[in-house]
């Protein structure tokens, strides 16, 4: 069923991030969006995704890996999409070619400049400029 410009079916929500196209809808009855499902396109597979499980996504070029606990599928979609995509749940874009799972990060670290370790054990740079909102928003989430 089609309702303002989003699908929604009954008992489920998927979001499919197909080319030119990006359908959504809330997860849950009581409105609070914590995840979504989204459908991933690759060259061999479609796969769908518990928002939750991804960790973080990271832009190559045209392309956007994103990054679960224990593998990582290369997209072919701009960092800019899957930021609109995950947009109202616990993503927040980091770096300029960087968007993290705020609910997968593990801590900040202070050397070299300053990076994100994320429970899986990636490390992520944070954007000089980000580095306030990303405190503030992370101290929210606790």
């Amino acid at each position: 069923m089609l309702v303002s410009n989003k699908w929604i079916f009954p008992e489920m929500c998927i979001s499919f991030i197909i080319p030119r196209f990006s359908f959504s809808c809330p997860n849950n009855k009581a409105g609070k969006n914590t995840t979504k499902k989204i459908v991933l396109n690759t060259q061999e597979t479609v796969k769908v995704v518990d928002s939750g499980d991804i960790t973080r996504c990271e832009s190559d070029g045209s392309y956007c890996k994103v990054y679960f606990n224990d593998s990582k599928m290369l997209i072919s979609k701009k960092l800019k999409a899957f930021e609109e995509i995950l947009s109202g749940l616990t993503f927040f874009r980091v770096h300029r070619s960087h968007l993290v799972n705020l609910k997968h990060v593990d801590r900040y670290d202070k050397r070299d400049g300053g990076f994100i370790r994320m429970r899986n054990g990636d490390n992520v740079p944070l954007s000089v400029n980000k580095k306030e909102e990303f405190f503030n928003l992370l101290e929210n989430q606790i």
